[in-house]
């Protein structure tokens, strides 16, 4: 086995809390079905003494889709699931009866192929992380206002109140059983408080929303009022308009998030895209 790639799985088994006398549910679906990547995280689990057992399935929408029955009911009879390829939704009744009602804590590898779980964003070490989070986290805290600017046109600013903001940079044996978290996390994120106003350049979407266009040719300007984007101008504007109208509801337009990223490491191949301290995510 490659040493990098298995200190990678190490680092995530770790992060899982995973040890001996837990029982353990790797869950990996069709499009993060790396044999390398699964046999390095089953070795690392089997090092650790704990009772594995791994299952493969299709993967679903997370919104909207249902997983597999046999998922379902396998989930309030684990410890911990690791989930290797498409994430289940925290908010799903299948999810919530797991976690609150047995005590299940999920956890999703977001450096799921070899070359992100063997690089320096899947090995780098656990404690240093949490101290770099907790930092940004205390100096965020300290602050009642927050304007968010980038060279791009981004010029933002809203309130911010401490119970409102966090991340995924906790060490998740201080949060107990019935968690969900991800690995190796490095995101910090804030919810706006009112007043939110001003305008924020898009240019990038998602690309499971199915844009035109992922990577824009120059800003999507948004434009925020009163905690409500009113306004788009420029590239996929009117894609984005009938997006939010046919695919939300009334509060499709709530500007609720601004995330960015605190992982040093974070912008190689293959790791996830809002840990990178360079890029600002905003959502609607």
């Amino acid at each position: 086995m490659d040493a990098n790639l298995m200190e990678g799985a190490r680092n995530l088994v770790r992060y899982a809390c995973v040890d001996k006398g837990k029982s353990v549910l790797l869950l990996v679906t069709r499009d993060a079905d790396f044999p390398d990547v699964v046999s390095c995280i089953q070795e690392a689990v089997r090092e650790k003494g704990a009772e594995l057992v791994t299952m493969k399935v299709d993967g679903w929408l997370r919104a909207l889709g249902k997983p597999p029955k046999a998922l379902v009911a396998t989930l309030p009879v684990v410890d911990i699931v690791i989930q290797q390829g498409t994430s289940m939704n925290a908010q799903a009744s299948y999810s919530q009866r797991a976690m609150y009602e047995y005590g299940t804590s999920f956890f999703v590898n977001m450096a799921k192929t070899p070359e992100g779980l063997a690089s320096d964003f899947g090995r780098y070490p656990l404690e240093l992380l949490y101290a770099i989070g907790d930092k940004v986290l205390k100096r965020v805290q300290r602050a009642k206002r927050l304007r968010l600017t980038t060279k791009a046109g981004t010029d933002i600013s809203m309130n911010i109140h401490p119970r409102h903001m966090g991340g995924y940079f906790y060490d998740p044996r201080k949060a107990g059983p019935g968690s969900s978290k991800a690995f190796p996390g490095g995101e910090f994120g804030v919810y706006p408080e009112d007043p939110c106003d001003g305008v924020v350049a898009i240019e990038a979407f998602q690309p499971n929303v199915k844009p035109p266009q992922s990577i824009l040719p120059k800003p999507l300007m948004m434009t925020v009022k009163d905690h409500w984007a009113v306004e788009f101008e420029g590239p996929c504007a009117d894609w984005m308009q009938e997006r939010l109208r046919t695919h939300g509801d009334k509060y499709a337009k709530l500007f609720c998030e601004v995330m960015w990223g605190v992982h040093p490491r974070s912008g190689v191949k293959d790791c996830r895209a809002a840990s990178n301290p360079n890029m600002l995510h905003c959502a609607v």
